[in-house]
């Protein structure tokens, strides 16, 4: 299996004005394998022993439309079942990536432009409102090499029924996400559960290697 390296040659004096695809290339056989790393309170961020790979897999048709599928083998953010592989579905539509019920997951929009999203995991009646902030990014570093970024905010509101059947919210998770033009996610940033204060577990994703064709 081949493996690129990180490099920035295949981004570099590129308009970034562009579709959400250049950003997240997501033919069959493109793949991402991330290190992890992990950070306490003000501490530095330390490498671990796990790692991600995340994958794209066979298009699929979901109520008569296809959709790109989305493998990830670690979570996407501290305190739930990061070690449970995941899959996602995202389809095209003009400026934005859709998940299958129709939600806007990735737009290459960067005016602080807010995308919501509600899941829905009605197997425990919990259910999780997902608000995603596109910003523009300064170039970000990952191992030496520098990569011009779009940047996503998400917030997941996770909320179960109360005792008197209204939805209260149990709890907050909070995580970033770069993306650069040709190559896809080269960072995450999982935040934990409690709240957005410096005292609450961090880990980060972290691009290693990459195999990516339009």
């Amino acid at each position: 299996m081949f493996f690129s390296s990180c490099t920035k040659e295949s981004i570099e004096g590129q308009n970034l004005s562009s579709s959400p695809k250049d950003y997240f290339p997501l033919k069959e056989g493109n793949y991402w394998i991330y290190d992890i790393y992990a950070q306490k309170g003000s501490s530095a961020f330390e490498k671990t022993q796990y790692s991600d790979s995340t994958y794209i897999g066979k298009d699929t048709i979901i109520s008569g439309k296809k959709y790109h599928t989305i493998h990830t083998t670690y979570g996407e953010y501290v305190g739930t079942s990061a070690f449970i592989p995941k899959t996602y579905y995202l389809r095209d539509s003009s400026e934005f990536l859709l998940a299958p019920l129709g939600y806007k997951w990735f737009s290459t929009k960067v005016e602080d432009v807010k995308i919501h999203e509600k899941l829905v995991l009605d197997q425990q009646g919990i259910k999780i409102n997902h608000s995603i902030t596109m910003k523009n990014a300064v170039d970000i570093d990952i191992n030496g090499t520098l990569f011009p970024c779009l940047h996503a905010d998400h917030i997941y509101a996770v909320s179960k029924l109360s005792s008197t059947g209204n939805p209260e919210i149990s709890q907050y998770n909070y995580g970033s996400t770069w993306y650069a033009r040709g190559v896809g996610p080269v960072k995450k940033v999982l935040i934990g559960y409690t709240n957005n204060s410096p005292n609450s577990p961090r880990e980060e994703k972290r691009l290693v290697r990459y195999k990516v064709s339009k």
